[in-house]
């Protein structure tokens, strides 16, 4: 059994979604909102086919970590992060 927690929010009033303007992302430890690598993008709704290469340096140890890619709305509110 796999088991993965999400959130589901209420959808705005007037049913129109804010374009994404931003994505960044972080590995292991969280810089903080809007201090992450940045991920170049054009603004939409839509990013769901945005494929990223992440490069990894020399600098990152043998072992696990975790990447984390956040979002920012036109309205400035940010998403969930995801961690993998």
């Amino acid at each position: 059994t796999i088991i993965r927690p999400f959130w589901k929010d209420a959808l705005p009033s007037v049913n129109v979604l804010p374009n994404i303007v931003k994505l960044e992302y972080f590995i292991d430890n969280d810089p903080g909102f809007d201090l992450g690598t940045n991920i170049s993008i054009t603004a939409g709704t839509n990013i769901n086919s945005l494929n990223v290469a992440i490069p990894l340096d020399n600098s990152l140890v043998t072992g696990w970590h975790n990447l984390t890619i956040r979002a920012k709305d036109a309205n400035g509110n940010w998403s969930t992060v995801v961690i993998r």
